[in-house]
């Protein structure tokens, strides 16, 4: 690091010019994983098939995100969701960047589901909110762990078989008739089913983490494999946390370096709770801010109504004002990828987590530059709503454990 700092006065200032090239390179990006695997944006299909409309049935339903484990019986009733049991609550037993041992992991969340005492027999809907490989059965390989969490032995595994498993093996056992495991920006995605009519659905998380996740039709990917022949609407996990956007600065590169996984997920580490604290700290050695809270801790330092240091909330705010337009040009890239292939005039967008909700300004400074970007693309005449619903989580995987 270098021994004088440099001038903070808008150093985090992105133009909209350069939001503009960061859409544009996004949605090259997404369509490259969206016709070969291995790409960049992985774009990764979740073989759930997802009818619009409501749905009714009983479900089992966990909702794993960042370190935290929700487990509920719910019933769906014309797209209503029911909390027959829980949701229970747990914490996992982990620290970030201390690897945990998978039969603790898996011992934490039985136990926790056998708390709520779930009948036998019910369809289960996993909600994990980490890369996976969605497979036909329902079931999805882990791909890697991210956020600084990881447990031994379980790259490469079929998360929900893992799971099935060890709830059958429990000293109280709980039967399943299947698993559909899915991300939660997935998640947040097919329980934005349930709540508005659109051309366009989007599932976005802002919060520990950052992702986006998109409904289209299965002809528009080309990787799939042609003896699926899939006939309707697939969820797509894009992964797009993972994406090197242009025009970051020498501080996003310093955060990169000290990082757990070096060279990966540098949108998510631009934008996400998880790193937006340390971003601060490493542009502003001076700065206080507790780095283990995580984006709240930036936002109170931006918000502070009489602030200790006039110059670290200046800086805190640069922080967060980019990070909403950073999504705001990857939620354009999105649209116009969907744009191209149908028209949008009614883009729905269910949107997730701390961050976005948390900052008092976050989702209005992500409307405003998505409008404008949008301009920029030629596609002016489209309304985007921002929504948020009740335990959404729960309810896409309720909507996924009773798709058929």
């Amino acid at each position: 690091m270098p021994n004088e700092e440099p001038d903070m006065d808008k150093f985090f200032d992105i133009e909209q010019n350069q939001l503009l090239d960061v859409a544009t390179h996004l949605k090259k990006k997404i369509l490259e994983g969206l016709a070969q695997p291995g790409q960049e944006i992985e774009s990764i299909p979740t073989y759930i098939p997802v009818q619009k409309g409501p749905q009714n049935g009983r479900a089992l339903v966990i909702d794993f995100g960042g370190t935290n484990v929700r487990a509920a019986v719910v019933s769906l009733n014309n797209g209503d969701l029911i909390l027959e049991k829980g949701p229970a609550k747990m914490a996992i037993p982990i620290e970030r960047g201390v690897p945990l041992a998978r039969d603790k992991f898996l011992q934490s969340i039985s136990d926790l589901v056998v708390s709520i005492h779930p009948p036998q027999d019910l369809p289960l809907g996993y909600c994990f909110s980490y890369p996976i490989d969605s497979l036909t059965d329902g079931d999805a390989r882990l791909i890697k762990w991210t956020k600084e969490v990881f447990v031994n032995d379980t790259i490469g595994e079929k998360v929900g078989q893992l799971l099935l498993d060890a709830l059958a093996s429990h000293v109280s056992p709980v039967r399943c008739t299947k698993v559909a495991v899915l991300n939660d920006t997935v998640a947040s995605l097919l329980a934005g089913l349930t709540a508005l009519q659109a051309d366009g659905y989007i599932g976005l998380i802002v919060g520990t983490g950052n992702n986006m996740a998109v409904l289209m039709d299965g002809k528009q990917i080309k990787k799939l494999p042609q003896e699926l022949d899939w006939d309707g609407l697939l969820p797509i996990n894009l992964e797009s946390g993972n994406f090197t956007p242009p025009h970051l600065t020498t501080f996003d590169d310093w955060l990169d370096q000290r990082s757990e996984f070096p060279n990966h997920s540098r949108l998510e580490k631009a934008v996400s709770g998880v790193y937006l604290a340390k971003l601060l700290k490493l542009a502003y050695p001076a700065s206080d801010v507790d780095v283990s809270i995580g984006s709240k801790a930036v936002v109170e330092k931006a918000y502070a109504a009489n602030p200790s240091d006039q110059e670290e909330q200046d800086v805190a705010r640069q922080i967060l004002t980019r990070s909403a337009k950073l999504v705001a040009a990857s939620l354009a890239g999105l649209i116009s990828v969907l744009n191209d292939a149908h028209v949008q005039r009614h883009v729905c967008i269910a949107a997730e987590g701390g961050l976005f909700w948390g900052d008092p300004n976050y989702k209005q400074t992500t409307h405003n530059t998505l409008g404008t970007l949008l301009g920029e693309l030629g596609i002016s005449d489209v309304t985007v709503d921002f929504f948020s619903l009740p335990n959404a989580n729960l309810l896409g995987s309720a909507v996924a454990a009773l798709s058929s």
